[in-house]
């Protein structure tokens, strides 16, 4: 046996009744016209909430497994840095500071050396990469960005590290390779 509300609200005092509505009064819904909108009306929202979900979930395993991206380090304060983004292809990241701030992303063993590694440096600052090797007696220290051919070279030592030049690559992979005249050529990952 259906039952009917008493009193049903009307479309002129703002109030439209839910369509699964219970058919007694305590249980009936409603909803103000206002607030309803249509399925297509909310897409994008969920759309980009879903995208925003992702990227924080990717960015919680690669954080937590330390494969790809290691944390970072803290740092104390803001890095100023003499240069940002493509105007730092090229220079030095000691002497603009872009290092101050950098981590190794990828690294790569160099086979008979003895611990000796090739390290692809990341700077969040400066949006730039560049290699560095632990080891003096090299033919080159690099930074190559494979789908473009672009590299840069060897810029300097402290004597315990020789680097490359950097280079501006916020959206293309960049791998890091050395070469001796005692070892192969060894590369990192494209990062």
């Amino acid at each position: 046996m259906h039952q009917q509300p008493l009193h049903p609200p009307s479309k002129a005092q703002g109030v439209v009744v839910a369509p699964n509505a219970v058919h007694t009064l305590r249980s009936m819904q409603t909803v103000s016209t206002e607030t309803v909108k249509s399925p297509m009306a909310r897409e994008p929202k969920r759309r980009t909430l879903s995208r925003w979900l992702v990227v924080l979930l990717v960015a919680a395993v690669v954080g937590t497994t330390g494969t790809l991206v290691p944390a970072r380090p803290a740092l104390a304060g803001k890095v100023e840095v003499g240069c940002w983004g493509d105007w730092c292809s090229g220079r030095d990241p000691e002497e603009t500071k872009c290092s101050v701030d950098a981590y190794t992303v990828a690294s790569a063993g160099i086979p008979w050396s003895g611990g000796l590694e090739v390290e692809l440096r990341w700077s969040p600052t400066c949006q730039t990469n560049w290699a560095r090797v632990n080891y003096g007696a090299f033919s080159f220290v690099r930074a190559v960005q494979p789908g473009t051919g672009y590299t840069q070279d060897y810029s300097a030592t402290n004597g315990t590290y020789w680097w490359s030049r950097m280079i501006y690559s916020p959206d293309r992979c960049v791998k890091a390779s050395t070469a001796s005249v005692l070892y192969t050529q060894v590369d990192t990952w494209c990062v």
